[in-house]
């Protein structure tokens, strides 16, 4: 690399170098004493490639390599993203949680001979709904006859 130093309006000094790769004659200010200087990046990589710069690796990477895993599902191996990954795709998942959620499994599962499954309340929730009813019904007739005895003025 030839250096030059050519003195400009600014302050800061500009050297003149020659691109390794392609020869360019290029103007610029060196921030690191050990940057070379290529007149672009295409130029940097085919630098690299072709061994004028190397790159330094002061600390290695920190890279534990993951053991794989068998799905819980299909069985097949995987490599984990999280810890708490247990199936290989979200559709083995959505397959095992289906077969997981059936009957006894659910939470929401009760007896599974429920009278209306929809809503079961209990097993004798037929006779306590008449025994409301009833009571209401009572009630409401009660308080409509005062109403209307005490606006009318007739008893009924």
């Amino acid at each position: 690399m030839e250096k030059e130093i050519i003195h400009g309006d600014c302050q800061e000094e500009m050297k003149r170098y020659i691109c390794p790769v392609c020869k360019k004659v290029i103007q610029k200010k060196l921030y690191k004493k050990v940057q070379t200087v290529y007149c672009c990046q295409a130029c940097v990589y085919k630098g690299r490639t072709l061994g004028y710069s190397k790159r330094i690796i002061k600390k290695p990477y920190n890279c534990r390599r993951k053991q794989p895993r068998k799905c819980v599902f299909c069985g097949k191996e995987y490599i984990y993203k999280s810890s708490k990954q247990k199936h290989c795709s979200r559709k083995c998942f959505l397959l095992n949680h289906k077969e997981h959620m059936r009957g006894k499994n659910n939470p929401a599962w009760i007896s599974g001979n429920s009278y209306d499954k929809r809503c079961y309340r209990g097993d004798n929730w037929e006779d306590i709904r008449k025994a409301i009813y009833s009571v209401i019904g009572g009630l409401v007739r009660s308080v409509v006859k005062s109403v209307v005895e005490k606006k009318y003025n007739v008893i009924i």
